[in-house]
């Protein structure tokens, strides 16, 4: 498995690399990048501008040297050898570069929770990394998680890529998770099960409890699968808008991090149609961990 974590010279990533040792990832081979913006964040005017942009670049170059070996110096010091790698260019197209060349299973961010709309129009690193990796993200929310056992929520659809994310996720092996709840959440209105009764109707049958029961059966045989890989699982299927109910859950459950299946997309699609994997990663104040598959 191969990893990449990003690195920011003013220790931001720290709650990330934290999170990702935690979860205790078997056999991964791990590399460290920091990317060097060499735009000033102020551009400097007059005779001395040149010489002032060649000095910040210089300092932030020492500045992201300093952090990756850092980095690489606590990653050790848990037993995880890693690489360090310091690049020029923008932090997203960084990492993507960087990912896509490695061929890297996993991105490690940290980020800080933004209102929907201000990272809509704003965009952050998680939110780019969200909608344009293809490998899978984790992403860390402000402070690292607090010490104790990590357990997580999976949430799925049952969807053929959602099963192909559990797959991969069972490929990634995280020994240091303890405890899975697997979350199914369905909305069905009333318009469409007058639809359906009305094409069927010698269907007499509640359809809610219906899909309820064809979920739980999914559930269950979830639970099995992840049951035989060591994990101790429950779950649970429930009625409801799906952000509120994942957000519901991951209260109830005092989960520390959220797993779902993503499939990318566009600033159009997210602005208008909305995207789960998008508004837990933005707008939510726990981990998350998007699988690609």
């Amino acid at each position: 498995m191969k990893v990449i974590i990003g690195v920011d010279a003013g220790g931001g990533y720290r709650p990330g690399m934290d999170l990702f040792v935690r979860l205790g990832f078997t056999g991964a081979e791990v590399t460290v990048v920091s990317a060097v913006d060499t735009t000033p964040p102020i551009v400097p005017l007059g005779p001395g501008a040149p010489f002032v942009a060649t000095d910040y670049v210089s300092q932030t170059d020492s500045a992201a040297h300093r952090a990756v070996a850092q980095a690489v110096e606590s990653l050790e010091a848990d037993g995880i050898k890693a690489e360090s790698v310091v690049l020029f260019g923008a932090v997203v197209p960084v990492l993507l570069r960087e990912a896509s060349e490695l061929k890297a299973d996993l991105l490690v961010v940290n980020s800080v929770v933004r209102g929907k709309w201000m990272s809509a129009i704003l965009g952050s690193v998680s939110n780019s990394l969200t909608n344009e990796s293809e490998s899978s993200v984790l992403v860390s929310k402000g402070e690292s998680v607090p010490e104790g056992p990590l357990k997580a929520v999976f949430a799925t659809d049952h969807s053929e890529y959602a099963t192909r994310a559990l797959e991969e996720f069972l490929k990634m092996a995280p020994m240091g998770l303890q405890q899975i709840h697997i979350l199914t959440v369905y909305d069905i209105d009333e318009l469409e099960t007058k639809m359906v009764l009305r094409s069927l109707p010698d269907l007499q049958i509640d359809m809610k409890e219906w899909v309820a029961e064809q979920l739980t059966e999914k559930c269950q045989a979830l639970a099995t699968r992840l049951g035989e890989s060591g994990y101790d699982v429950t779950f649970s299927v429930v009625a409801g808008d799906v952000n509120e109910q994942i957000s519901n859950t991951m209260a109830e459950q005092s989960a520390s991090l959220l797993i779902l299946g993503a499939q990318g997309h566009g600033l159009i699609e997210r602005v208008f149609t909305g995207s789960v994997a998008l508004h837990q990663v933005v707008s939510e104040p726990y981990p998350v961990l998007l699988i690609r598959a």
